[in-house]
Order: C-alpha cells, then sequence, then structure tokens
C-alpha cells in the first residue's frame, strides 16, 4: 500500500463518518470499505421518527425458484413520510450460517434498504452484500447441496444426492456415465 492508497482510504473513511456520522454504526469489510449496519441504520431511523416497517414476502423460498426469497419493506416516519423497497435472498448470495434463515435475511435486506432511502444513505449495508467464500455449495440446478472432491478424478467436484439408502456423492464423466468415487 503505498501513500497515495493510504489517503484514499482515510479520505473513503472520512466521508463515511460524515454520511454516518457517529450514530450509525459501520463495519469494514474486503477492500477496506465502510458499510452501515442494519442494527446502526435502524437505530438513527427511530431517532428521526420511525413510526412502523411492514414487511410483506412476496416470494418464498422453494426449488424451482433455486430457493429465492423476496421481501418487501414498507417504512413509515412520522408527518406520514412512507418509503418501500425490496430486498432478496437466496443461498447464492448469504454465506452458510444465515441460508437456513433465507426469508429472514430477504426481510432485513428489504427494510434495510427501505431505511436507507429515508435516511438518505446511498451505501448499501453490511447485510445487504451478497455470499463470501462461505457460500452454500449448489449443484447445476441451483439446489443447496454439499460437495467433495472425487478421489479418483483429482480436482472433479462430486455433488451430494439423496437416494434410496440415504445420501451419496456422485459427478458425470466425459462418457455420460456416473462416478461415484468407488
Amino acid at each position: 500500500m503505498n501513500n497515495n492508497d493510504i489517503k484514499e482510504y482515510m479520505d473513503e473513511k472520512d466521508a463515511a463518518k460524515e454520511v454516518f456520522g457517529n450514530k450509525i454504526e459501520t463495519v469494514t469489510v474486503a477492500g477496506g470499505k465502510e458499510h452501515p449496519t442494519y442494527a446502526g441504520v435502524l437505530n438513527e431511523a427511530h431517532s428521526k421518527g420511525l413510526l412502523n416497517i411492514e414487511v410483506e414476502i412476496l416470494q418464498y423460498p422453494n426449488k424451482d425458484n433455486h430457493f429465492l426469497a423476496v421481501c418487501k419493506a414498507t417504512v413509515t416516519f412520522k408527518g406520514g413520510l412512507i418509503f418501500t423497497e425490496v430486498g432478496d435472498a437466496s443461498p447464492k448470495n448469504v454465506n452458510k450460517m444465515v441460508a437456513p434463515h433465507i426469508v429472514r435475511m430477504a426481510a432485513t435486506r428489504a427494510k434495510g434498504r427501505a431505511l436507507r432511502d429515508a435516511l438518505n444513505i446511498a451505501q448499501a449495508l453490511k447485510e445487504e452484500l451478497g455470499g463470501d467464500e462461505d457460500t452454500v455449495p449448489q449443484n447445476r440446478s441451483g439446489e443447496v447441496t454439499d460437495t467433495k472432491e472425487c478421489p479418483i478424478h483429482k480436482g472433479a467436484t462430486m455433488y451430494a444426492k439423496d437416494g434410496q439408502y440415504g445420501k451419496f456423492y456422485s459427478h458425470k464423466l466425459e462418457d455420460g456415465s456416473w462416478c461415484n468415487g468407488k
């Protein structure tokens, strides 16, 4: 990191403090950028007259939609100001710890976006950022599954499947047949 990089980083941090103020909690993520947190934005919204938050589930996650949940949030402030936004979540854009809670994450993202609009915060919340290196493995159909390396064909990824006798791993070979690693 050279002096110009350090100056640019410090300028970004100062700009974030001006936008978010000292009241809004932020976190630093990969790349050194600060992002507000949902908790911080919610706290600031309460101090600015937040009266109500309503969430509607627009799409429940299932196999046909690749486990994508979509929610709509409407926030109401004193004086009648109303802001509405949507948020989504799927195993493709959350980490492993959040994957079992897709609908709640979609709701949190929708509420966060609506609150950001109300508070005039342009930068994405930490919770809106996509998954990380711990994202949930999926097969080609987008189904959540787990994987392991084939012991026979090094580098080949075997996907878990539920069979008649329990879970097994396999991958397709070039000739169209299947390898189960044995």
